[in-house]
């Protein structure tokens, strides 16, 4: 098992590095464009994999076709991986769509329904309180 310290390292090095390389177009599939960026990398404690999550800010991205060419492009990503960490392993990685900004458009919008539901109880509330204070 890894030290915590050198499993975050390992993470920063990768998630660090397989940016850099879709910003300066090093890996050659088209569906990887500088829209997609890895959002975060969770090494196994052995390190023996690694979860790479990935995100687009296009919104007419397709994920799966973006993670296919992660898929396509993984041995030239890891052995990227495998020179910079200079370790005797290179975790293998995996590839995953991050689902934290849809979940956040969800609570947004549970939260914005809450405030339409209280401002409607408010306002009819308020409507009651008026009848009550005519009779």
């Amino acid at each position: 098992m890894a030290s915590e310290l050198r499993v975050k390292r390992t993470a920063s090095i990768i998630r660090d590095l397989v940016s850099q390389m879709i910003m300066s177009d090093r890996i050659k599939d088209r569906s990887i464009n500088r829209f997609v960026s890895i959002v975060r990398v969770e090494p196994s404690r052995d390190l023996t994999s690694a979860d790479v999550y990935v995100s687009s800010c296009d919104p007419r991205a397709n994920m799966d076709k973006i993670l296919e060419g992660f898929g396509r492009s993984s041995k030239f990503i890891q052995s990227q991986v495998g020179r910079a960490l200079k370790s005797r392993v290179t975790p293998e990685l995996r590839f995953k769509v991050d689902k934290g900004a849809e979940e956040l458009e969800k609570i947004d919008a549970l939260i914005a329904e809450i405030h339409r539901q209280e401002a409607a109880l408010a306002s009819s509330s308020d409507s009651i309180d008026e009848d009550s204070l005519d009779a």
